[in-house]
C-alpha cells in the first residue's frame, strides 16, 4: 500500500507519474515535477523520447523510472501502478498528457482507428482515475492535459475521435471529482485554449481569469499552482482564446 499523502510530506519523497512524457508537453510538466522535488516515473506510447527525458531529469539531479506497455489493457496499467509501488512505495500525482487525433472524416474513418483513439482518449483517463482512487488512499492528484483543436475547428476539421473522446472527458470530470473526493484524489483538466464549441467552452476558465492577480503563464506553472491550492474538477485552459 502506498504510503500517506499529506502536507507534511518530504517533497523529496513525493512520486509524480507523467504518461506523455516522451515530448511536451508531458515532458516540460515531467521535469518541472522533479524540480519540484518530485521522483518521477514516465512513459509514453511512443517510447523513443523517454530517454531524452529520463536523462535531462537524472542531470538536474532527479531520481526517475522508465516505464513501457500499453496502458489500453487494464492489466497492463495496474501493472505500471505495481512497479511504481514497489519502486516507491507511493504515488502522488499523475499527470496524463496523451493524445490521439486520426483526422479522416465521418465516411472515411477507420473503425480501428476509431477505437484506438477512443481508447487512448477517453477509456485510458478513466482506468486513471477508476486506479487513483484504488492507490492513493492517502490522497493524491490527477491531471488530464491536452490540446482542444477538435473543440474549435470548424465541423468539417474536426477529429471525431478527439472531439468524442474530449467531450466525455468534460462530462466526466465532475462526476470522478465527486466520487474520488471522500479519498483526498483531485482530478483537473489542462488545455492550451477555452474551446469554442458550447457547451465545453462554459466549464473551462482561463488561467487569467482564475488568478486575476498573478496569472501563470505555462502548463507547468498552472499544474503546480492547482497542487498548491488542491483544487479539483477544475478545467483551465492556459489562453482565454
Amino acid at each position: 500500500m502506498p504510503a500517506p499523502h499529506d502536507g507534511h510530506t518530504d517533497p523529496a519523497l513525493r512520486v509524480a507519474w507523467v504518461l506523455g512524457a516522451g515530448r511536451d508537453p508531458g515532458r516540460r510538466l515531467a521535469l518541472a515535477l522533479a524540480r519540484a522535488g518530485y521522483r518521477t516515473a514516465l512513459h509514453d506510447f511512443n517510447p523513443t523520447g523517454l530517454d531524452v527525458t529520463a536523462r535531462a531529469i537524472r542531470e538536474q539531479g532527479g531520481e526517475t523510472l522508465v516505464l513501457t506497455g500499453d496502458l489500453v489493457r487494464k492489466i497492463t496499467l495496474q501493472g505500471l501502478f505495481n512497479q511504481i509501488e514497489d519502486a516507491w512505495g507511493r504515488l502522488d500525482v499523475i499527470v496524463y498528457a496523451e493524445e490521439a487525433n486520426p483526422k479522416a472524416d465521418l465516411l472515411r474513418l477507420d473503425e480501428w482507428d476509431w477505437h484506438r483513439a477512443l481508447d487512448i482518449n477517453l477509456t485510458v483517463p478513466w482506468l486513471l482515475a477508476q486506479q487513483a482512487g484504488r492507490v492513493m488512499l492517502q490522497g493524491g492528484a490527477v491531471f488530464f492535459v491536452g490540446g482542444d483543436s477538435s473543440l474549435r475547428d470548424r465541423a468539417q476539421d474536426v477529429g471525431l475521435p478527439l472531439l468524442a473522446g474530449r467531450g466525455g472527458l468534460l462530462a466526466s470530470l465532475p462526476v470522478w471529482a465527486e466520487q474520488l473526493a471522500p479519498r483526498g484524489v483531485r482530478v483537473n483538466l489542462l488545455l492550451p485554449a477555452r474551446p469554442q464549441r458550447m457547451p465545453w467552452r462554459a466549464m473551462a476558465q482561463s488561467a487569467r481569469d482564475l488568478w486575476p492577480q498573478d496569472p501563470p503563464t505555462t502548463f507547468e506553472a498552472i499544474l503546480l499552482r492547482l497542487l498548491d491550492e488542491a483544487r479539483t474538477a477544475a478545467v483551465v485552459a492556459l489562453e482565454a482564446a
